[in-house]
Parts: structure tokens; C-alpha cells; sequence
């Protein structure tokens, strides 16, 4: 497992891919740093499969990380196996750039995210599983009575989906 950490410093101990603003009902983006980020991450999917001879790659994480997971697997569904989105969304901005095609048929998505959440509410996680469904992906979706967090059970559960 390689994890890598946002660009930008949020506080102690805390980064993100990019700059969010929750003041409104919607969050919303600095797309600038989005697009640029989502760059970074696919340069290093393939820098990291070239210096360990990887085939299949598995990208994943948690809120902003989903997010970015959604992003790149749908973009560029022949960089990844797989996307784990754990408490995330797919953005909007990124819907124009997916593709129909026989990669992305191929993506395998895991979902897993709290029906308490209150930073990304569990319509988020509904929302992507309806248009991930549409698109063809293969798709295993969980909710779970929890908040904004990762559970033991959806650790398991990922761990069982990857076995698979």
C-alpha cells in the first residue's frame, strides 16, 4: 500500500487535494487545484507502476481522497483496477471529461459511507451509486449507520472486495 498526502496544508496534520468551501449548500471547489491535483495523482499512478512493475493498481481513500479516486478511475479508467470511495462524492466537474467505453466497464468501484454524515451527507454516496451503475462499472455499495468516518466493518468489507 502506498498513501500519498494532499499538497495543501489545512492545519496540523491535516491536507487536502484542494480547497473547499462549505459556506453554501453545496461545497464547492477550487477546480484549479482539483484538475491540477488529479494530474499529480495520475503521473504518480504511473511513475509508481513502472519503478515496482505493478499491472493492477487499486486507488483509494476517504472524503477528499474518494473524491479524487472517483475522479481519476472515471477519467482514466485504464490507470486503475479499482477505486475504493470511502465517505466521498463524484464531483460534477469531472462528469463532462468520463467516457463510455470498454475501460471504464472494467473499473471496479467499492462504496462505502455513513447514513449519519453530515460534512458529505449519505445523498452523495446514493447519487454516485446511481450514476456508477448507469455508467456500467462494477459497483459494491455500502451504507452504514455511522458519521463521517471509516469504520472496522467497512475495513473488512474492503479487505473481503479485494480478495475477490
Amino acid at each position: 500500500m502506498i498513501s500519498p498526502r494532499g499538497p495543501f496544508v489545512l492545519g496540523d496534520g491535516r491536507y487536502a487535494w484542494y480547497e473547499v468551501d462549505f459556506s453554501t449548500d453545496k461545497p464547492q471547489i477550487n477546480a484549479t487545484q482539483e484538475a491540477k491535483s488529479r494530474q499529480d495523482i495520475q503521473n504518480f499512478i504511473r511513475q509508481v507502476k513502472e519503478k515496482y512493475n505493478l499491472g493492477e493498481v487499486y486507488l483509494g481513500g476517504f472524503s477528499q481522497g474518494a473524491i479524487m479516486s472517483f475522479s481519476i478511475g472515471l477519467t482514466h479508467p485504464e490507470l486503475v483496477a479499482g477505486v475504493i470511495g470511502f465517505s466521498g462524492r463524484i464531483l460534477q466537474e469531472i462528469r463532462p471529461l468520463v467516457q463510455q467505453n470498454d475501460a471504464l466497464k472494467q473499473l471496479k468501484v467499492f462504496i462505502s459511507h455513513g447514513t449519519q454524515d453530515t460534512t458529505l451527507p449519505v445523498h452523495y454516496a446514493r447519487e454516485a451509486k446511481a450514476y456508477l451503475q448507469d455508467a456500467g462499472v462494477q459497483l459494491t455499495y455500502h451504507e452504514q449507520d455511522m458519521g463521517h468516518q471509516i469504520s472496522g466493518e467497512a475495513i473488512t468489507k474492503v479487505a473481503d472486495w479485494l480478495q475477490v
